[in-house]
């Protein structure tokens, strides 16, 4: 891998933030799709 050896945490970090920031684009993804389809389907 490219990272160093010498700095794990910079790593573990790294993976943390890729999580959340998967995790909150997967939430608005979703939040955009129900209100969309609740937009676009009447009740």
């Amino acid at each position: 891998m490219a990272t160093e050896p010498s700095r794990p945490t910079e790593g573990r970090r790294r993976r943390l933030l890729w999580f959340v920031l998967l995790y909150a684009a997967s939430l608005a993804v979703f939040t955009v799709l129900v209100y969309g389809l609740r937009a676009i389907v009447p009740r």
